[in-house]
C-alpha cells in the first residue's frame, strides 16, 4: 500500500511531477477519494 500524507497525496517520488504543497489544489483534486480535499 502507498503511504498516505496528510491530505492524502501521493508523495513526489512515486508520482508525477506536480506541486509539492498545491497537491490537493491542483490536478490531484481529479481523483474522486481528493475531492474531499479541495
Amino acid at each position: 500500500m502507498k503511504p498516505r500524507t496528510a491530505n492524502g497525496a501521493r508523495p513526489r517520488a512515486h508520482g508525477p511531477r506536480r506541486r509539492p504543497a498545491a497537491a490537493g489544489r491542483s490536478g490531484y483534486s481529479r481523483h474522486p477519494k481528493h475531492h474531499s480535499v479541495r
